[in-house]
C-alpha cells in the first residue's frame, strides 16, 4: 500500500526553535515508521502539484495538505508560515529514506483550520526567492543617507555591465550620485553630462568620506565604487548618467546571467544545496540589470533566463534548475494510465489556440536611460549631423559604383559582339564612338572624387587604362571613327582596353566609397580649464579627448595615424589611439590643429582650450539703509505626530509578537491653535508595505513589518481642507523591533546574570540556563516525557552496574517481554521457550563431529553415534556432506534414512539429488544413539570416498 509522508518544521513561539511534525497518508490506521521516525497517520488530503508551461517561463504551482489534529491541538499553536517542510511517497513497509520518492521540499504558507481539520499551503522553494531585492532605504539624516527629501526612498541595485543609468543624487551641495546601494560594485566606467563623456576620473577611493574631501575642478568627477558613488566637480547642467560594473560577490565581478542569478540567490540567503550551478553555470552570456524600485528577487531571475531564450524552477528536491526552449533532447511523453508510474500526472489538458504564429525578440545591451533631444549636448548633435552627411555622400557614391558595374558588364556583351568577327563594321563603329566617348566624359567627375579624397594608385590605374585605350583606337586603320568603310581588328586585344579600362574605373570608383565612408570627430572640442588671478591653472583634466574616425557608424581602432599639426598658446599631445592631452598654456586661450590620417584620407580638427580665471576681490560697497517694517505675517501651519517611533517586540526569528504600540495622533496647529480636525491623513510613502488604517487624525499600523526587516518607515500625508485647503504636511512614521529569544555566545557569561537567563554556547551546541547560583544545560527527570529511542542510547551505554539488584521484572517489560539478538546468560531457567521458525539453522549451532569414509559397491552407509549429556534431551540435528564420488564421477544422494528406532521421530531429509545438505527437527533421546546416513552410487561405480559433517545442538530438559 502506497503511503505519503510528510514532514515539517513550524516554529514554536514560546522557544523560537522548530518542532518536527511527522505525519502520513491516513489511509492505513498503522503508523509508519522511516529510518526509526515515526510518522502518524493524519493526513486527509495529499499535496499536488501542477506545472504550467508558458512562453515566460516554467510556472510550478503546489496545492495544500490537509491534516487531522485530533489529539495534536498544539500544532494550532505553533508558526507554521514560512516554515520548511519535505514530502515523499512510497510503500508503507519502506524501512527507510531511501525507499520513498521526495515529491516536495520547501516552505509553507500559514496553518488554517476548520474544526479538528488543518491546511497548509505548499510555496515550493519559489518562495524562498520571494524577497524583496531592495531592502535598504535613505534616512534622510545627511551625507550619504541623503536628504530629507530622500527619507524612505529605497536605494537603488546594479547588476552587471550596466550602461547610460540615471544614478541617485544623495548630496546636492558635493554632487554626489550613487547607482548601488548594497556593498562594493566594480568600477564606474563612463560619466555623461547630456550624454557627453566626461572624460576619465581624476580620482577613485574606498569611501563616502574620502569621496566627499577631495577637491574637485569643474569638469573633473571621481568614483567610490567600494560604496557604489561617484562625485562632480559642479553642478551640471544637464542630465547625468553613467556606465558601471554593479554588484560584486565578495572579491569577484558577477557579469553572466549564471554569475548575478547564483549572486542574487545568495543575497536572498538560498542554500547553496538548492542550486543547480551545473545547468544554470550553461547562461553565460552577459547580462545587466539596474533598479530603484522594488522588485522580487525571484522575479529578476526568472526575467534574466527569459531574455536568454531560458527558464528556471524548483524541482521536487527543491533544487532549482535552468533549461533552454532551444534544447534538442527528445520530448518526454507524460500519462495519466498507471499512477504507478512517474511521475505522477493527476491531469493532463491542451487548451484551444489558434494556427501557429512565430515571433522573434531582438535585444542587445539594454541602455537604462533615454535622452530628449533638449538632453543631448550640441557638440554631439553637431557631430552627428557630419556622420549622416557622410553617410549620405558615401551612399550616393556607393550606388554610383554599383551602376557603373552594371553598365561595364551591359557594355563588355556589346563589344564581344562587335568584335566576335574580328571586323568593325560601319554599324559597330556608331556603338564604338558612343562607349568611348562616355568614358572620356565621366573621367573628369570620378577623378575630381578620387582628388577630394586624395586617392592616388587607383586613380593613377584609371588614367592609364583610358590613356592606352586611346592610343589603341587612334592606331586603327581605317579609322575607328570612321564610318564609310569596315575597319579589321584583332577582337582579343580589341576587349581587353575595353575591360582594363572597366576594371580600374570600377575600383576607383570603389575605394572612393570606402574613403568617402569615412568621418572623423572630436569627442572634448572645446574646454575650459580653472586658474587663479595669476592664471595658474591647477589642473588640465578637462583639456582633453580622443579623436574618432568612423567608417559609417563602426570606430575605426586599427591603421589610423594620428598627429599634432600645429599648437598656439599650449602644450599638447596625441598618442597612437587618438587621445589628446593638454599639459601646459602659455596664454588664457589657446587652439591646436590635430589629424587623423586613414586609407589616405586626412581629417584635421581644431580644438581649442581658454582658461576661467578667478577675478581680483572687489572694494566693500557702502551700507544701504534700513528698510521699513513689514506687515505681520499669518501663523505658521505645523503639525507632529504624538507617536513618532515605536520598538516592537518580536521573536528571535524576527516575528512581531503585537503591534499594540504601533499607533499614535497626527496634530496640526496654527500658531497655538489645534487645527487638527480641518486636516485629513493619507499614506504618501509605505516601502515595506505595512498595514496601517486611518481614524480621524488617528494612525494605527496593525502588521506588514516581515520577519527579514528590522525596521520601517510610513510616510503620512496631512492634506488640509476648507481655509487650509492647499496646505500638505508630511511625517515620518518610524518602525523597529526588540527581538527576544536566547542569546548565541561562545563562552558563558559572567556578567548581568539574572535567573531565567538562557544562552545558546556555540562550544557544543546546547542551551544553558542560569539558575541563580550557576550555568546548567540539566534537565530534571521529572520534566522527561516520551519514550528515549534506541538510536539515543550509545552502544555500552547501560552496564549491569547501572542497575540495581531485582530492579528489573515483568513490570518493567513491555507485555513482559524480553527481545535480544543476543545474550550470553550464565545460568538460564525457562518456564517456556518459543523458537521462530527457521531461526537456527547449521550456522547457528556447533558442529558434533565429522566423519570420513569410502568403500566400494553401488552404495555405502555411514554411522553416527550420538550420546546425550542427560536423559531425555531435545537434539536439533543438521549437516551436509561433501560431494560424493564413485570411481571419478559424482555421485548422487538418493535419500538419507535414519535407524529404525528414530527414523520416524520428526526427522526430516532432503532428497533432492542437487542437494547435499540436510536438517532433523527435535526429538528426544535417552541413551546412545546411532543414525546411519546412505548414499546412492552411479551405476557401477566404485570407490566412494565422501565427509559428512553432522550438527548437533542439545537441550537437556
Amino acid at each position: 500500500m502506497r503511503v505519503v509522508i510528510f514532514e515539517a518544521s513550524p516554529i514554536d513561539p514560546t522557544t523560537n526553535l522548530p518542532v518536527i511534525i511527522r505525519i502520513a497518508s491516513g489511509n492505513s490506521v498503522l503508523p509508519v515508521v522511516v529510518d526509526d521516525d515515526l510518522f502518524e497517520p493524519a493526513i486527509t488530503s495529499a499535496p499536488t502539484r501542477s506545472i504550467e508551461y508558458k512562453e515566460d517561463g516554467i510556472d510550478v504551482r503546489y496545492s495544500s495538505i490537509s491534516f487531522s489534529v485530533a489529539g495534536n491541538e498544539q500544532w494550532s499553536n505553533l508558526f507554521w508560515d514560512g516554515a520548511s517542510a519535505r514530502a515523499w511517497v512510497g510503500e508503507h513497509n519502506g524501512s527507510t529514506i531511501g525507499a520513498f520518492t521526495k515529491i516536495f521540499e520547501g516552505l509553507l504558507g500559514p496553518l488554517q483550520r476548520d474544526g479538528l481539520i488543518a491546511e497548509v499551503a505548499l510555496l515550493g522553494n519559489e518562495g524562498r526567492l520571494s524577497r524583496n531585492l531592495l531592502t535598504s532605504s535613505y534616512a534622510g539624516t545627511g551625507n550619504a543617507e541623503g536628504p530629507t527629501s530622500l527619507k524612505g526612498t529605497l536605494k537603488p541595485w546594479a547588476s552587471g555591465s550596466c550602461q547610460n543609468l540615471e544614478p541617485v543624487l544623495i548630496n546636492p551641495t558635493y554632487v554626489i550620485y550613487q547607482f548601488h546601494g548594497y556593498g562594493p560594485a566594480d568600477a564606474v566606467s563612463a560619466v555623461y553630462e547630456n550624454a557627453l563623456a566626461l572624460g576619465s576620473p581624476t580620482s577613485v577611493v574606498t569611501s563616502y568620506s574620502a569621496l566627499k574631501s577631495l577637491t574637485l575642478a569643474e569638469g573633473q568627477w571621481a568614483s567610490a565604487p567600494a560604496v557604489g558613488m561617484f562625485r562632480l566637480g559642479a553642478s551640471p547642467s544637464g542630465k547625468i548618467t553613467c556606465d558601471v560594473a554593479g554588484a560584486k560577490s565578495g572579491a569577484t565581478f558577477p557579469a553572466t546571467i549564471s554569475a548575478i542569478v547564483q549572486h542574487l540567490m545568495s543575497v536572498a540567503a538560498l542554500d547553496s544545496g538548492f542550486i543547480d550551478s551545473f545547468s544554470i553555470g550553461a547562461f553565460s552570456q552577459s547580462w545587466n540589470f539596474y533598479t530603484t524600485a522594488q522588485v522580487q528577487i525571484g522575479d529578476v531571475i526568472k526575467d534574466a533566463f527569459t531574455q536568454a531564450n531560458g527558464y528556471i524552477f524548483a524541482n521536487e528536491n527543491g533544487v532549482f534548475k535552468a533549461g533552454s526552449y532551444l534544447s534538442s533532447k527528445a520530448p518526454a511523453t507524460l500519462t495519466t494510465a498507471s499512477q504507478r508510474v512517474e511521475p505522477y500526472v493527476i491531469k493532463v489538458t491542451q487548451l484551444a489556440s489558434p494556427a501557429p504564429t512565430y515571433r522573434v525578440k531582438i535585444g542587445h545591451t539594454k541602455c537604462w536611460s533615454t535622452h530628449s533631444a533638449s538632453e543631448i549636448s550640441p557638440a554631439l548633435a553637431e557631430i552627428q549631423d557630419d556622420i549622416s552627411a557622410a553617410t549620405a555622400a558615401a551612399d550616393a557614391a556607393t550606388d554610383a559604383a554599383n551602376t557603373a558595374s552594371a553598365n561595364a558588364t551591359a557594355a563588355n556583351a556589346r563589344l564581344a559582339a562587335m568584335a566576335d568577327d574580328n571586323v568593325l563594321d560601319r554599324t559597330d563603329k556608331y556603338s564604338l564612338i558612343t562607349e568611348y566617348q562616355k568614358i572620356l566624359g565621366e573621367q573628369s567627375g570620378i577623378s575630381a572624387q578620387a582628388d577630394q579624397y586624395s586617392i592616388v594608385t587607383e586613380k593613377t590605374a584609371y588614367t592609364n587604362a583610358i590613356s592606352a585605350l586611346t592610343t589603341y583606337l587612334t592606331g586603327l586603320s581605317p579609322a575607328y571613327n570612321d564610318t564609310t568603310q569596315d575597319t579589321t581588328i584583332v577582337g582579343t586585344t580589341f576587349r581587353s582596353k575595353f575591360i582594363d579600362v572597366y576594371n580600374a574605373r570600377q575600383a576607383l570608383l570603389n575605394r572612393i566609397v570606402t574613403t568617402g565612408n569615412l568621418s572623423a570627430y572630436l569627442t572634448n572640442e572645446s574646454a575650459v580649464v580653472f586658474a587663479d588671478a595669476s592664471g595658474t591653472v591647477s589642473s588640465f583634466s578637462p583639456a582633453g579627448g580622443a579623436l574618432i574616425v568612423n567608417d559609417g557608424n563602426v570606430n575605426i581602432t586599427s591603421g589610423v595615424t594620428y598627429s599634432v599639426v600645429s599648437s598656439t598658446g599650449m602644450t599638447i599631445s596625441i598618442n597612437s589611439s587618438g587621445v589628446y592631452s593638454v599639459t601646459a598654456m602659455s596664454a588664457n586661450s589657446a587652439t591646436a590643429v590635430l589629424r587623423a590620417v586613414y586609407l589616405s584620407r586626412t581629417f584635421d580638427k581644431v580644438f581649442s582650450v581658454a582658461k576661467s580665471i578667478q577675478g581680483a576681490a572687489g572694494t566693500n560697497g557702502t551700507n544701504g539703509t534700513n528698510g521699513t517694517n513689514g506687515t505681520n505675517g499669518t501663523s505658521a501651519v505645523s503639525g507632529y505626530l504624538t507617536n513618532e517611533a515605536v520598538s516592537l517586540q518580536a521573536y528571535a526569528d524576527g516575528t512581531v509578537i503585537s503591534y499594540s504600540g504601533a499607533t499614535g495622533t497626527f496634530k496640526i496647529f496654527s500658531g497655538t491653535t489645534d487645527i487638527s480636525s480641518n486636516f485629513s491623513l493619507a499614506t504618501l510613502s509605505n516601502p515595506q508595505a505595512l498595514t496601517v488604517s486611518y481614524s480621524g487624525q488617528t494612525y494605527t499600523v496593525t502588521s506588514g513589518l516581515d520577519a527579514n526587516e528590522d525596521t520601517g518607515t510610513l510616510t503620512i500625508r496631512a492634506t488640509g481642507s476648507g481655509s487650509y485647503s492647499g496646505i500638505t504636511i508630511d511625517k515620518v512614521f518610524w518602525v523597529g523591533k526588540t527581538k527576544g529569544g536566547y542569546e548565541i555566545v561562545g563562552s558563558l557569561p559572567s556578567t548581568n546574570l539574572f535567573t531565567g537567563r538562557v544562552v545558546f554556547l556555540t562550544l557544543d551546541n546546547k542551551l544553558y540556563r542560569y539558575t541563580g547560583s550557576g550555568w546548567t544545560k540539566a534537565v530534571d527527570t521529572v520534566d522527561l516525557a516520551g519514550q528515549i529511542g534506541e538510536t539515543q542510547i550509545a552502544a555500552g551505554a547501560v552496564t549491569a552496574n547501572k542497575i540495581a539488584a531485582g530492579q528489573i521484572n515483568a513490570a518493567h517489560l513491555a507485555t513482559t517481554t524480553l527481545i535480544t539478538t543476543s545474550a550470553q546468560i550464565g545460568n538460564l531457567i525457562v518456564d517456556t521457550i518459543h523458537v521462530k521458525n527457521g531461526a537456527i539453522s547449521r550456522a547457528n549451532v556447533a558442529t558434533k563431529s565429522t566423519h570420513s569414509w569410502s568403500g566400494s559397491g553401488t552404495s555405502d552407509v555411514v554411522s553416527v553415534t550420538i550420546t546425550p549429556n542427560s536423559s531425555n534431551s531435545l537434539f536439533v540435528i543438521s549437516g551436509s556432506f561433501a560431494t560424493p564420488v564413485f570411481g571419478g564421477s559424482t555421485a548422487n544422494i538418493n535419500y538419507l534414512v535414519s535407524n529404525v528406532s528414530y527414523g520416524a521421530a520428526g526427522i526430516t531429509y532432503q532428497t533432492s539429488t542437487s542437494t547435499t545438505t540436510f536438517n532433523g527437527v527435535a526429538l528426544s533421546i535417552s541413551g546412545t544413539t546411532t543414525f546411519t546416513f546412505r548414499v546412492q552410487s552411479p551405476s557401477g561405480g566404485s570407490n566412494i570416498v565422501s565427509d559428512v559433517v553432522l550438527n548437533v545442538m542439545e537441550f537437556m530438559k
